[in-house]
């Protein structure tokens, strides 16, 4: 359960950063008259990233708390088996997701 907590924190952790980071530089442009373009508000950009990998975070560990006790009461009844791995799974695929929107943002803001 500590491993999948951690995952979460570290999760919501750089999903906050980079949310603050898009917030930053906004800002900076804006003190600093810098004009960002038109496709700069219409574009999915840190903040969303940001946000959703924070929500992962959470979903991960509330879903971590969850299959902790349904693991722990299964020890209690002498039951053994290996857990299902679909939280694993779907936490991975999500986050191999954002990663692929994070390449194709970084992409066309080098453009």
């Amino acid at each position: 359960m500590l491993a999948w907590l951690r995952t979460g924190i570290s999760l919501m952790g750089f999903g906050f950063a980079l949310a603050r980071f898009g917030l930053y530089l906004h800002e900076q442009a804006v003190v600093e008259h810098l004009h960002l373009g038109p496709e700069a508000g219409r574009t999915v950009g840190s903040g969303w990233v940001g946000a959703c990998l924070v929500g992962i975070g959470m979903l991960t560990n509330f879903f971590a708390t969850i299959r902790y006790r349904r693991v722990r009461e299964d020890i209690e009844r002498g039951r053994v088996g290996a857990p299902s791995p679909v939280l694993g799974y779907a936490i991975g695929g999500t986050t191999t997701l954002i990663g692929l929107v994070m390449i194709v943002l970084l992409l066309r803001a080098l453009h």
